[in-house]
Order: C-alpha cells, then sequence, then structure tokens
C-alpha cells in the first residue's frame, strides 16, 4: 500500500511529510501519516468511539492497477454480493 501511494499521492505525501496542508485531491481529507508512514484520512471522527481504522481509512486512489485487483479479489470473495458489500468488506 506505500508503493500504491507514493505512485499515485507523490506530492501529496510529500507536503504532509513536510508538515504541509497537500494541495489538489486530497486536501478535503485533511491527510496524516499513520505510524507505518501511510496517508490516512483524518478529519472530526478522531473523537468517536469507532475504532482507529473505521474511523481514518487509508487513502488509495480507486484507478490504481493494484487498487482494482484488491476489489476485484474481495468482490470475488463475496460471490459478487454487490457494491456496498464489497465496500464493507473492503473496510
Amino acid at each position: 500500500l506505500l508503493t500504491v501511494q507514493r505512485e499515485a499521492f507523490e506530492k501529496e505525501l510529500a507536503a504532509v511529510q513536510s508538515g504541509k496542508n497537500p494541495e489538489g485531491k486530497l486536501a478535503r481529507f485533511n491527510p496524516y501519516l499513520d505510524e507505518n508512514g501511510l496517508l490516512r484520512v483524518g478529519g472530526r471522527l478522531q473523537n468517536s468511539d469507532m475504532d482507529a481504522k473505521r474511523k481514518h481509512p487509508i487513502l488509495l486512489q480507486s484507478r490504481h492497477p493494484v487498487v482494482m485487483l484488491l476489489i476485484k479479489r474481495v468482490q470475488e470473495r463475496s460471490l459478487h454480493a454487490g457494491t456496498e458489500q464489497t465496500l464493507t468488506d473492503l473496510r
């Protein structure tokens, strides 16, 4: 996932690493780096009772080939149950 983010969000990742707010497609997600160096969604949910992975999902580019393969695999494992079920299983 680190490689996917480096390829898809190079400029945004550099901005967050340098302590700046990224411009462009990720700015509205208030991204931050987690303990593994992955970009995650920031924001108001940090005060919620949800677990950290649900509050702050990893940011991925939907059209990246690796992400498309991941989505396809999850969809096949859920027996093509539909979009909502696939998204739930991905999370």
